[in-house]
């Protein structure tokens, strides 16, 4: 049997109709700082580190259409920040440079699959569908 309309969902703590999409995910981001070798000597860069930042990130919406349109994305909790590895290739430089010296460039982002769920938009409540 064919049915043209949706059965609605129905909050079971408050009666409410209204849902909200929600996905929670994690996103790494790959970075390097390098270091401009600036003594003449044959290297163009002094110094390489490499490294990745995580960051957990929750993302809501509504549905239009059947289709599920993102209206707001927030960063939740701390955000990891660890360094890979370095190489340090002119010592000179190196020794001389401060913080400011270093160049920050990212270079991938990655979106790490997450968890998705419909809440009720009035009281919050995760809706559970049925077996």
């Amino acid at each position: 049997m064919h049915m043209d309309t949706a059965i609605p969902i129905i909050c079971k703590h408050c009666g409410s109709q209204k849902l909200t999409p929600f996905r929670k995910y994690t996103q790494i981001t790959y970075y390097h700082y390098l270091l401009p070798c600036t003594c003449g000597n044959q290297y163009e860069f002094a110094a390489v580190r490499t490294g990745h930042i995580t960051r957990a990130y929750e993302e809501w919406g509504y549905f239009k259409d059947n289709t599920w349109t993102v209206k707001d994305t927030k960063r939740v909790g701390p955000q990891d920040r660890r360094v890979d590895g370095s190489d340090i290739l002119c010592h000179r430089c190196y020794e001389i440079a401060d913080d400011s010296s270093w160049q920050y460039t990212e270079f991938r982002r990655e979106d790490l699959d997450g968890e998705y769920c419909v809440r009720c938009e009035k009281c919050h409540h995760e809706m559970k569908s049925s077996p």
